[in-house]
């Protein structure tokens, strides 16, 4: 998500929302699975923000993660 103040851009990461849309949905979880069977690549803030955990990697923890979120909402 993109916010533009003055003549400044700023990316703001949501975590876990892979679209950049502000909210947490199925097409993140998506978005995440093509991404972990080399279908889509996920690059920058999107990828940062699928990265859950942190170690630089998207991982199966990094999707388990995000369907639970899902599930728990």
């Amino acid at each position: 998500m993109k916010a533009h103040i003055g003549k400044n851009a700023y990316t703001m990461i949501v975590t876990a929302d892979i679209d950049g849309n502000g909210i947490l949905t199925i097409t993140d979880l998506a978005k995440i699975c093509l991404h972990y069977i080399d279908e889509e690549t996920l690059k920058d803030e999107y990828f940062e923000a699928a990265d859950l955990d942190g170690n630089g990697k998207i991982t199966i923890s990094d999707l388990a993660k995000i369907q639970l979120l899902l599930i728990n909402n």
